[in-house]
């Protein structure tokens, strides 16, 4: 009796036959094409933040060395708004410079996050 229950059931449960759908394995391969592409972009953008946040540090640290010099150090404290101008305006640039660096499209052959 359970043989026979096993059969209607696997039977009743069976897909149909039919042709493959030519659409849904379009979709499929369209999916995994784009996910495949935006794991890429994903990495470099990683990358490209992870470099930026490098050069940020570099710029700080020359910052804070130039500044332990005595002279420098006394510029600072005599004339706070000319310095603070310097500041913001060596941050500015950078990030100027980086922005634009990261709109450039890439050149074949060369690495983007480089």
């Amino acid at each position: 009796m359970a043989d026979e229950f096993d059969t209607f059931l696997a039977r009743a449960l069976a897909p149909q036959d039919r042709d493959p759908d030519r659409a849904f394995v379009v979709r499929v391969s369209a999916a995994v094409a784009l996910d495949e592409r935006m794991r890429m972009e994903r990495r470099s953008i990683i990358r490209q933040l992870g470099a930026q946040v490098v050069g940020l540090m570099a710029v700080a640290v020359a910052v804070l060395v130039v500044s332990r010099s005595p002279e420098v150090a006394l510029f600072f404290t005599e004339s706070r708004p000319i310095a603070l101008a310097g500041l913001l305006g060596i941050f500015a640039l950078l990030v100027v410079l980086m922005v634009y660096r990261a709109d450039q499209p890439a050149r074949p052959g060369t690495n983007p996050a480089a």
